[in-house]
């Protein structure tokens, strides 16, 4: 493993404007998002330019991490097998074993998540860069390592 790479979902590698409603600070609205969370709207979802990197570090090496604020059910694993969307750890919110962290702001909750995990042995002292779209959650965890904003970079690739 050469370096940890760590991914969002929603507007990061995946465009799911359609379904994922964010209040304006651009956090997720996860009451509304929980309705609109089907099989048929899952389907609807589409790639960003940000998934060629994912596959060229997984391909690479690199440890790939998703952490989403989502709470992924089946039709998430499997549109993520389908578009061939590759990683080896998701940190998601139906992982959570308490309402308390169920109910964090996403920064708080995707803090909470990676802290614990890159203190594991295996991945101390490794590199680790993060690709995320909101603006909380980049001024929370760029206090432990950095994190790059998914929207220019997505604009740039496209280009």
């Amino acid at each position: 493993m050469k370096n940890i790479i760590i991914f969002d979902l929603d507007e990061t590698v995946i465009n799911s404007l359609h379904r994922t409603p964010n209040f304006p600070d651009g956090t997720l609205n996860l009451q509304a998002y929980l309705q609109n969370q089907t099989p048929e709207n899952i389907a609807k979802d589409t790639l960003l330019p940000l998934v060629s990197v994912m596959r060229e570090r997984f391909a690479a090496g690199d440890y790939i991490i998703v952490l989403t604020a989502r709470g992924m059910i089946k039709a998430d694993y499997d549109y993520l097998t389908d578009n061939n969307i590759p990683y080896h750890k998701i940190m998601s919110r139906d992982q959570c074993k308490t309402t308390r962290h169920y109910k964090m702001k996403d920064g708080e909750y995707k803090l909470f998540w990676i802290k614990s995990f890159l203190n594991l042995r295996q991945f101390k002292g490794k590199p680790v860069i993060m690709f995320d779209d909101a603006k909380p959650v980049k001024s929370v965890l760029r206090k432990l390592f950095p994190v790059l904003c998914a929207h220019k970079i997505n604009r740039k690739i496209a280009k």
